[in-house]
């Protein structure tokens, strides 16, 4: 799920993952491709500076609750 969120944003804000990257700081599209491809999961913390990197630097509309089942 965190791989879709994370793919939706960036293809909704018209961005490559070399660009993806480099607004987190990275010089490599693969350290932020591996989140989008669900083969690392980030924490919770680190998921917002994914989605904000990539939202436009709008973390404001992901929210993220605890399920009860």
């Amino acid at each position: 799920m965190i791989a879709f969120l994370l793919k939706q944003a960036r293809t909704k804000a018209g961005l490559t993952l070399a660009e993806a990257a480099a607004r987190l700081g990275s010089k490599s599209p693969n350290s932020y491709a591996r989140y989008e491809q669900g083969r690392s999961i980030p924490s919770v913390q680190k998921l917002f500076q994914l989605y904000a990197a990539v939202a436009g630097g709008k973390a404001t509309d992901l929210v993220i609750s605890r399920s009860r089942v």
